[in-house]
């Protein structure tokens, strides 16, 4: 079962125990206020893998969302067990409580040389990939899903790119 919005899992009959994933959200890239200033790359949501016991007949799921330029990525949780940070800035999220905790990855910093000015590119991780970078005057490219990071904008006055929403994917 996917859950790509918050919700509530109730348990099958008969099923006790599940494989639950969890991807963070990830940030919104940076904006850029001019070409020689381009903007940084989100960083990714992290993701937190975990066998479940049924402890109750519903848990409650919480998904990260897409999160516009320059915001910090959402946390997805499987009620209070454990749950997956999305990006910081342009620093990948971390997890917590998972028999498994993968840190997104980070987003790059824009740079430029002596003919081209480039944007930093979003954060990805195990399931998205980030929103590439920029070489012309545009808005950042938004994060793949589920989780990657936005990237960020070059040129004047230019938006940095949405950060991917999270996910939980349980397999029983």
């Amino acid at each position: 079962q996917v859950f790509e919005t918050s919700g509530t899992f109730t348990w099958p009959a008969g099923v006790l125990f599940a494989k639950v994933t969890l991807v963070g959200g990830g940030a919104g890239g940076g904006n850029s206020t001019d070409t020689n200033e381009p903007g940084v790359g989100g960083g990714a949501g992290a993701v937190a893998i975990k066998y479940v016991t049924k402890l109750a007949d519903t848990v409650a799921v919480t998904v990260a969302g897409a999160v516009g330029q320059q915001s910090n990525g959402q946390t997805t949780s499987w009620g209070t067990e454990f749950s997956a940070d999305g990006g910081q800035g342009y620093q990948g999220g971390t997890a917590t409580g998972g028999d498994l905790n993968i840190a997104g990855g980070p987003g790059t910093p824009g740079g430029f040389d002596q003919t081209l000015t480039i944007s930093g590119a979003g954060g990805s991780n195990a399931f998205g990939g980030g929103g590439g970078p920029r070489d012309s005057n545009s808005d950042g490219r938004p994060g793949r899903k589920y989780g990657g990071g936005g990237g960020g904008a070059r040129g004047t006055n230019r938006n940095g790119g949405n950060g991917a929403a999270g996910v939980c994917i349980v397999e029983y």
